[in-house]
């Protein structure tokens, strides 16, 4: 009986010529090869979960980024408006229709469902995740007492 090597296609007799494969010296013959593919397959698997992963969240830093935001009946939205790369990396992500509601990156002002353009140090100290408009509003009002502290 003969029987040829799965690592180097070496033929030999595992009975008359016992041991490892005299091509190669992988013990083929008892499973030693098998294993070390399972072990090779197995990190290949577990390191492409990894990159999936890694470009998983790469699409979905991009989508964040260049999604259109709007804000429909007082709920925020990201919306593909209509980009069709933007349309495939969504259906890529697996999130439906072109359109997502968002419930975070919210303005911090009680009532106001805008989203959030700019990070403020407010009246009492805290720093404060505000709308343009609130924003804008706290400059205004912050404006003259920070002159005040410069002179």
């Amino acid at each position: 009986m003969t029987y040829k090597c799965d690592g180097c296609g070496t033929v030999y007799c595992p009975h008359c010529d016992p041991g490892p494969c005299p091509g190669c010296g992988v013990d083929t013959y008892n499973g030693e090869r098998e294993s070390q593919l399972m072990r090779d397959l197995r990190a290949r698997a577990e390191a492409a979960e990894q990159e999936c992963v890694r470009l998983r969240e790469a699409l979905e830093g991009m989508v964040w980024q260049f999604a259109h935001r709007t804000v429909s009946g007082k709920k925020r939205y990201l919306s593909a408006g209509g980009l069709s790369a933007l349309e495939e990396a969504w259906d890529a992500l697996g999130w439906g229709n072109q359109q997502r509601h968002v419930k975070e990156l919210g303005c911090a002002r009680d009532g106001c469902e805008q989203w959030v353009e700019a990070g403020l140090t407010d009246d009492d100290g805290s720093y404060v995740s505000l709308c343009s408009d609130h924003a804008v509003e706290l400059m205004r009002r912050q404006k003259p007492e920070k002159a005040e502290e410069k002179r």
